[in-house]
């Protein structure tokens, strides 16, 4: 509760340099997360950030999500994140959105109280980011609906420890209509082998209850 929008910034900042390096290295992309507290699995109980070179490897989550939208954009022709959003936008799972972001609380959450940010515009990575004019814009929108999110998790379903995943396709997907987004997820409870061992997520809050929460802290 409180982290102030100076952390936040300071982290995007250094994610962004360090995104613009590896790309010049030649790597194919970054990963990168936020980590907070014991039961978010850090090693140190502040919160900070990791990021880091993808392997030439194939199998993050992200790069799942980016070979199933771009079977679909190139079937259909039609954008999945804004046809996702207009199906949430009339359902109790939607919680916010301005110009830039869409705050939800996804239907097949991986974990109880999990809150999903959707970038509107189509940046693909932290790199798009990088710069002044519109990206330290967006930058702002990003930091303060990560932000509020955070503050409504943890005053209203008390939230302390959690991970937050950033998904970002790599640094040259030029004809790709994925965009980046956050997954926030709260560790409030264990893990246990129908998680680890066959990824079957057991999720005890409806998410429903989630974006009700976090809806009223927005609106209040």
């Amino acid at each position: 509760n409180n982290i102030g929008y100076k952390h936040l910034e300071d982290f995007f900042e250094s994610v962004c340099e360090i995104g613009l390096e590896l790309k010049d290295k030649g790597y194919r992309g970054l990963w990168s997360i936020i980590n907070f507290g014991i039961e978010a699995g850090a090693s140190q109980p502040h919160p900070h950030g990791q990021a880091g070179n993808k392997s030439m490897m194939w199998g993050f989550d992200d790069d799942k999500e980016v070979n199933a939208i771009n079977y679909v954009f190139n079937r259909t022709k039609r954008d999945p994140f804004l046809d996702y959003m207009e199906i949430i936008r009339n359902t109790p799972h939607f919680i916010w959105e301005n110009n830039k972001i869409f705050i939800l609380s996804p239907f097949a959450p991986q974990v109880s109280d999990q809150v999903d940010i959707i970038l509107k515009d189509p940046i693909k990575n932290v790199t798009e980011l990088c710069g002044n004019g519109n990206s330290e814009y967006e930058r702002g929108v990003i930091i303060d609906s990560i932000l509020g999110v955070f503050h409504a998790l943890y005053q209203k379903r008390d939230v302390r420890d959690l991970n937050v995943i950033i998904h970002q396709s790599d640094f040259y997907q030029n004809n790709s209509p994925y965009r980046m987004h956050f997954h926030i997820m709260p560790r409030k409870y264990k893990m246990g082998g129908l998680e680890v061992g066959y990824k079957f997520y057991v999720v005890s809050v409806n998410p429903e209850v989630t974006a009700k929460a976090v809806r009223e802290h927005y609106s209040s």
